[in-house]
């Protein structure tokens, strides 16, 4: 863990300033890459035109009230009517600081696989480059994969160690990458590679208008029928 937060990405800053987010707080959540942001402002500010409550982890709404650490904040995405994947090299990017992004995808992947076929509008697969539609599950695949392997060195190296809470604590962690993997099939099948998408398109006049008319509709739902309690992010 103290590695991982020497990794941290510089524009996101120690996990004890979110808070948890409930059903109500907000229609869309976006889980996304800090080097994308530009990109995320923009769409931001155009589904807020639009009436949506949007979340994002730098919202400052999101960092007063209670002192949550990280992890709460992240198993909470999915509590959203609507959620947006924004997808770029470096979201799928298998490297250890890149830890939060592979856990809210993998995380959206096991969703994706619970939700039957009527709920699946809820999750928005917004893809930064036309060539990641073609590559979502291959990298995808290999940064799950990539991040599960490291986790498995720490559970032995703690299990050496004979540090029985820690060893728990990350089998449990390595657990959902596993799972994700598992289910990266239904996941490409409904919004990869083979299924619905959609693909930035910087030289339109609006770029983000599929994007909106698709979180209108993951907003009509109503709240997510499937809740799921998720394992903590282990700490040293």
């Amino acid at each position: 863990w103290k590695q991982w937060e020497e990794n941290r990405p510089a524009d996101q800053p120690p996990g004890t300033f979110f808070r948890r987010l409930r059903k109500t707080d907000y229609d869309v959540s976006i889980s996304y890459n800090g080097d994308d942001s530009e990109i995320v402002d923009k769409l931001k500010k155009e589904l807020s035109k639009e009436g949506l409550r949007v979340y994002e982890y730098r919202s400052k709404e999101c960092r007063v009230g209670e002192l949550e650490l990280l992890e709460p904040f992240m198993k909470s995405l999915g509590n959203q009517p609507c959620e947006i994947l924004v997808i770029s090299d470096a979201y799928l990017e298998a490297k250890e600081e890149n830890r939060d992004c592979l856990w809210e995808f993998a995380d959206a992947v096991i969703r994706a696989a619970a939700l039957p076929k009527k709920e699946r509008k809820r999750l928005i697969v917004f893809c930064l480059d036309e060539d990641i539609p073609r590559q979502i599950v291959a990298k995808s695949t290999a940064a799950l994969d990539a991040m599960s392997g490291f986790i498995g060195k720490e559970i032995e190296k703690y299990r050496r160690q004979g540090n029985r809470g820690l060893v728990r604590k990350y089998t449990v962690w390595w657990g959902h990458f596993r799972n994700a993997l598992d289910n990266i099939e239904q996941f490409d099948t409904s919004h990869g590679s083979r299924g619905k998408l959609y693909v930035y398109q910087p030289k339109n006049e609006a770029p983000f208008a599929e994007i909106i008319g698709a979180a209108k509709e993951g907003v009509a739902l109503g709240e997510p029928v499937i809740q799921r309690s998720d394992p903590d992010i282990p700490r040293a």
